[in-house]
Parts: structure tokens; C-alpha cells; sequence
């Protein structure tokens, strides 16, 4: 058994089983399971699925190449400090990376606020 993210229920899941004549894969996916009544169990394209070391938290899933550049180009580096826009410092460039994502994401939240 190993765990992976769905993209499709957007949660990890469980999988038991991968069949890649078929292209899919056995998991058990928690949400699922709440909305069935514990029945969390289905079968998902291998498409759908992200390995951990791939899976990004903070951008709710998989976070390509260029959407990691474009949030790369709103910070500065400092003294080999990154610098968010928000002026928090990191020394970490992933940290800062998730940092600002959460303020872009708080940005478009509030822009469509408004």
C-alpha cells in the first residue's frame, strides 16, 4: 500500500492495488468514504493520482514548473534571503515559495470580494 494525493476527490488516498493494463488504480479514499457511509473504495485512472514528493499542500495539489517561476519572480533575493511581498524574509526559498502563494491566493480571494 502506498498513500497518494487524488486530484479528483483532492484529498490522499490509500492505494492497494495498481493494474496498468487498465491504466488504474484500487484506493480507498477518505472522502469518499464520508460521503458513502465509510464506502470509501473505488477505482481512478493512474492520471489522477500524485506521488507525496510531487504533491504540493499549499497549492492544492500539483504546482508545474512555471506557476513555481511566476511565484518565484514576485520575490527578491537578498543576501541569499527571499523576500515576500508582504516584506516576510525567508532563507528557505520553498518556504518562501508557499508564502507567497498563500498571499496570492488571499489577494484573488479578496479581489473577487470586491
Amino acid at each position: 500500500m502506498v498513500q497518494m494525493y487524488d486530484k479528483t476527490d483532492n484529498c490522499l488516498v490509500e492505494v492497494y492495488e495498481f493494474s496498468y493494463a487498465e491504466h488504474s488504480a484500487l484506493v480507498f479514499s477518505p472522502s469518499l468514504a464520508g460521503k458513502q457511509n465509510g464506502n470509501g473504495w473505488k477505482k481512478t485512472k493512474l492520471k489522477n493520482l500524485i506521488p507525496l514528493e510531487y504533491y504540493k499542500e499549499y497549492a492544492r495539489g500539483f504546482m508545474s514548473k512555471s506557476e513555481k517561476n511566476k511565484i518565484k519572480k514576485r520575490l527578491t533575493l537578498t543576501s541569499a534571503i527571499w523576500t515576500c511581498t508582504d516584506g516576510t524574509e525567508f532563507t528557505d526559498c520553498e518556504a518562501a515559495i508557499k508564502h507567497e502563494y498563500e498571499l496570492v491566493e488571499e489577494e484573488e480571494n479578496y479581489e473577487a470580494l470586491a
